[in-house]
């Protein structure tokens, strides 16, 4: 099935939020799923993956008008710049506590998995965790994407570790 994403314009960016496996597929459940707290109050529009417009980034991504699936573009002038050291923190307090969520829908879930996962979390948002090993979560993140066998990120890829390089000084 044709997965599922909700799609928020915030000031001039546009985020796309996923779901884990069990709600993606579901319209009805992601129409009803609990909303991101960094997210609440913002318009937002529900949309399946087929019916994104055609892109090589969700970075490029912009509504041209009002929050409306035909008003979804792509920016293929767009120059990529790195996210900011807070926006992969909070991306990844999002992905570590849907990690959690999925865990806990199994039948018999790894509570030490739920806990550590709640332990960096939660040095995440203290600020335990500084500027470059945040910036060195996202090179890693994106390994991992590639082990998985999605498409690596070159131009992500050289820029984090420039990023790297120059926080290590």
């Amino acid at each position: 099935m044709d997965q599922i994403h909700r799609v928020y314009k915030k000031f001039d960016n546009v985020i796309v939020e996923s779901f884990p496996p069990n709600v993606r597929d579901d319209f009805e459940k992601v129409k009803s799923a609990k909303i991101n707290k960094d997210f609440d109050g913002l318009e937002y529009i529900l949309i399946k993956m087929s019916e994104f417009p055609e892109m090589d980034g969700i970075e490029k991504l912009y509504f041209d008008g009002g929050v409306k699936k035909e008003n979804l573009k792509t920016d293929h002038n767009y120059e990529f710049k790195l996210m900011t050291h807070f926006k992969i923190k909070f991306d990844h307090i999002d992905k570590l506590e849907k990690d959690i969520d999925s865990e806990l829908d199994k039948n018999n879930p790894d509570m030490t998995l739920v806990l550590k996962n709640k332990i960096k979390i939660e040095k995440l948002k203290s600020g335990e965790i500084g500027k470059l090993e945040i910036y060195k979560i996202a090179l890693d993140n994106l390994d991992k994407r590639v082990a998985d066998g999605k498409p690596d990120k070159p131009i992500v890829r050289k820029k984090l570790q420039d990023k790297i390089k120059e926080l290590e000084g």
